[in-house]
């Protein structure tokens, strides 16, 4: 990938009046950034790019004030050194002075930095001007790499956490089911209970009316007889 047509014009116009290196600073930097970010698709804006560089050297700049060292990642290393007294000279005036000890941060790049402002590359060929440093195109590929693994993994953990809904919604089913069954088979046992009890109480009243018809059967008087009786009464009342 080629960079900014800024930086390239700076390199340009830096070799033109002699110079061995063009002077780039954090807004060409973040010029790239906004053009390559834009290229990709991802909606980003230069305000925000800022906002994220100078949120990010703040954060850099509050861990060396709390005295820990800091290290970028295939850039440079910040690391506090304490320095004994010792004698200096005062650059004004040429005297000798005493420095006092103290602590001091000390910038140290990290090791394929001393490659890539070279001439030449890990294989021993010329870099022509414009061009990116192997290392350069090597660390991009692997990051390409990383976020493409990242974003599998997170499409990984995304469908394990809908299977995992899946599951959990499919046992909370399985669960009340189970429930409503155990329900119904409680309701069951207690509507055959109360059926029971109520053939026995009809069963119970039958035979009650069984007992009772038989007591009036061996009374031996019925309807008949008694009109026949009252007939024979009026007749004679009749006579």
């Amino acid at each position: 990938m080629k960079g900014s047509e800024a930086i390239m014009a700076k390199e340009v116009q830096a070799n033109k009046k002699g110079k061995a290196s063009p002077r780039i600073n954090q807004h060409d930097i973040l010029d790239v950034l906004h053009k390559r970010y834009n290229e990709k698709g991802m909606r980003v804006t230069r305000a925000q790019i800022g906002d994220f560089y100078t949120d990010f050297v703040h954060e850099v700049l509050n861990e060396l004030h709390k005295g820990n060292d800091v290290t970028l990642t295939r850039l440079l290393q910040f690391e506090h050194v304490d320095v004994d007294a010792h004698k200096g000279r005062n650059p004004s005036t040429g005297e000798t002075i005493d420095v006092p000890a103290r602590r001091v941060v000390k910038i140290r790049p990290r090791i394929h930095i001393r490659d890539l402002i070279s001439e030449f590359d890990s294989n021993g060929n010329v870099l022509r001007s414009g061009d990116e440093h192997p290392a350069v195109v090597k660390e991009r590929k692997n990051d390409t790499a990383r976020h493409e693994r990242e974003a599998a993994f997170a499409a990984k953990r995304e469908e394990n956490a809908v299977k995992a809904a899946k599951r959990k919604t499919e046992q909370e089913h399985a669960r009340r089911s189970q429930e409503r069954e155990r329900d119904l088979r409680r309701q069951l046992r207690i509507a055959k209970r109360k059926l029971r009890e109520t053939e026995t109480v009809k069963r119970d009243i039958r035979k009650q009316n069984e007992r009772t018809l038989t007591r009036l059967d061996r009374l031996g008087t019925t309807n008949n007889d008694v009109e026949s009786l009252q007939a024979q009464l009026n007749a004679i009342k009749s006579k």
